[in-house]
């Protein structure tokens, strides 16, 4: 009877998630946490797609974690350490990473929208192909990051050391560089900066590439 009793409240509290599948995803992925694998890091737990949207993960020990497709929005990362973390996919999009560790991680075709990285990491990241748009990066460490083929339109790069990065077929349009280094910002021909706008300082051989690439066409 007793068996039978627990089996009938087992049930009922399963059909009370089955109705809501977002409320029971979260509580799913409650149940991996609070496992003793991923009680003192997340770096050993496999995240993949994990719904993690709107949590306090700040201070996160979450180095080399498996996160691709996660979906992150508007979570708390701020101080995360997020090193080597496999973030390709993933949606971060109004995200604060503020003084987040992210150098060498892997944020490919990730959604960056509105997120913060004030004062992160990035060096070494790989940002190809990323949706970066209205992204605050002030003061961050972009150094030898590929930032290739992104949309960082309107984003904010105000102090950014971006030394030696790859920018080749990205968008710019709109984006505020206040207090970065010119020689940082390539401009190769084929990325796009908003016309509209006062442009940093193009070195001459950088102009001779735009104006050779303009007669082509």
């Amino acid at each position: 009877m007793k068996k039978l009793y627990i089996t009938l409240l087992t049930g009922l509290f399963c059909a009370s998630f089955s109705t809501n599948s977002f409320s029971y995803e979260r509580y799913a992925l409650d149940k991996v946490l609070m496992t003793k694998k991923c009680a003192t890091s997340y770096q050993t737990c496999d995240l993949k797609r994990a719904d993690l949207r709107g949590r306090k993960l700040n201070k996160l020990y979450a180095r080399r974690a498996k996160m691709s497709g996660a979906q992150l929005q508007y979570a708390n990362l701020r101080g995360a350490d997020l090193r080597h973390a496999h973030l390709d996919f993933a949606n971060l999009a109004g995200a604060d990473l503020t003084n987040a560790d992210l150098r060498g991680a892997y944020l490919h075709d990730a959604n960056l929208s509105g997120a913060i990285f004030k004062g992160a990491l990035l060096d070494k990241a790989n940002l190809r192909k990323v949706d970066a748009r209205d992204a605050h990066f002030k003061n961050a460490k972009i150094r030898k990051a590929n930032l290739n083929h992104g949309d960082f339109r309107d984003a904010d790069f105000t102090g950014v050391n971006m030394r030696r990065t790859k920018q080749h077929g990205s968008n710019f349009r709109g984006a505020v560089f206040k207090g970065t280094r010119q020689h940082q910002i390539h401009q190769p021909h084929n990325t796009l900066f908003d016309p509209s706008k006062k442009r940093v300082h193009v070195p001459v051989h950088v102009r001779l590439v735009h104006a050779i690439h303009r007669q082509k066409q």
